[in-house]
């Protein structure tokens, strides 16, 4: 089943386990996530209110579907891990922002995204025609692992962002600093 949250003030607490829904639609209140696992299979829908991530994990997976925030949506670690051929979008103008790790396991990447430590690419993520931003200070990693994602943008204050030694394919590469 999916999960609605709309209270018209308060916090709703996930828990401390593993929580896995078919959709996610805020409308109000706040919302603490699990530290565990949130698999969406769905839409994810924020429109009001607060997301806390809770230092857990978040997993998009299943078949094609949107990402809506008021502008951006903070994860601890993000996984895009869709079925393959299947498309994460990043609703136009909005940013799906990763604070720990940004994980493209399976799936095309569309919108926007930020990577604030690395990015890991796996064998069988299939692209997409996103973009990944990294833009904070310090050092970064892309671990490639032989595979394909979307756009990589770098406007970085300080640091570099290193591809390491493992095969990686983009679809596109834009550096203005860092």
């Amino acid at each position: 089943c999916g999960l609605r949250i709309g209270k018209p003030s308060g916090t709703v607490f996930a828990g401390s386990g593993n929580v896995s829904i078919n959709s996610y639609v805020q409308t109000g209140s706040n919302f603490t996530s699990t530290p565990g696992t949130l698999t969406c299979r769905g839409a994810w829908t924020h429109s009001a209110g607060s997301f806390a991530h809770n230092s857990g994990t978040a997993i998009f997976t299943g078949g094609s579907s949107t990402a809506d925030f008021p502008v951006s949506e903070t994860f601890y670690n993000a996984y895009v891990q869709k079925n393959a051929g299947a498309t994460l979008t990043v609703a136009a103008g909005d940013t799906l922002i990763a604070a720990a790790g940004l994980f493209h396991v399976d799936g095309l990447l569309n919108g926007g995204y930020e990577a604030r430590q690395n990015l890991t690419v796996s064998a069988t993520a299939d692209g997409g025609t996103g973009v990944i931003s990294f833009l904070v200070a310090g050092d970064q990693s892309v671990i490639g692992n032989a595979g394909l994602t979307c756009g990589l943008k770098i406007s970085k204050p300080s640091g570099t962002v290193s591809a390491g030694t493992t095969p990686l394919s983009i679809n596109s590469l834009a550096i203005t600093s860092g």
